[in-house]
């Protein structure tokens, strides 16, 4: 069991980091957008906080999980004495932020699209729309690569936490019924002797 343990932590503190990275270069890469079209089109208003906000989200989630995972992968290496209850909480934890997170990134980046309201007409919205192309970063979330990149380790990183989750509870379960069975063996030995002495008196 317990190297069965180990592998969802590696991977969650794998796909942590991933993501992580990931969100931080989608971010920069929007931030960075924002004043190549405000250069292009000063007038421009750029309304994109929503997807920065849930960019945002994703990476502190990202960093929490990575942080999280990593320590209870570094007590379960090194096989440190601790209540089997704590690291099933925080991988929990972990799984409804992650749940939390994989959601808002899908929805929104399936959904959204940096938008210029009415501060500029259609053809200049067009020709801002090519512009972004032209740069790599893409006004439709959906088609941007890192984007989606980044959907896909948000998922995967709120898998990682759940069979984690599974796993710590089954072997909570396992040590539970083991010690439980230690003790009625005891329990039964101590009986036994208690009646060979009365049976010898």
């Amino acid at each position: 069991m317990r190297q069965f343990i180990s592998f969802p932590l590696a991977s969650g503190v794998l796909f942590s980091i991933i993501g992580f990275a990931l969100g931080a270069v989608t971010l920069s890469d929007y931030l960075n957008q924002r004043n190549y079209l405000l250069h292009i089109v000063p007038k421009a208003e750029v309304h994109y906080l929503v997807y920065v906000a849930a960019v945002s989200y994703n990476t502190c989630a990202s960093c929490f999980s990575f942080l999280v995972l990593g320590l209870i992968l570094v007590i379960h290496i090194t096989r440190r004495d601790v209540d089997r209850r704590i690291p099933i909480a925080a991988v929990f934890l972990t799984g409804v932020l992650g749940l939390a997170n994989a959601l808002t990134m899908t929805i929104i980046t399936a959904t959204k699209t940096v938008s210029f309201g009415d501060s500029v007409g259609p053809h200049v919205t067009t020709y801002l729309d090519e512009a972004a192309d032209s740069d790599g970063v893409p006004l439709l979330y959906r088609n941007d690569s890192a984007a989606i990149a980044t959907v896909v380790f948000a998922w995967l990183g709120w898998l990682s936490s759940i069979a984690e989750c599974v796993l710590l509870h089954l072997s909570l379960k396992t040590t539970t019924e083991r010690q439980q069975s230690m003790d009625f063996e005891g329990d039964k030995t101590t009986w036994s002797q208690h009646s060979i002495k009365h049976d010898e008196a």
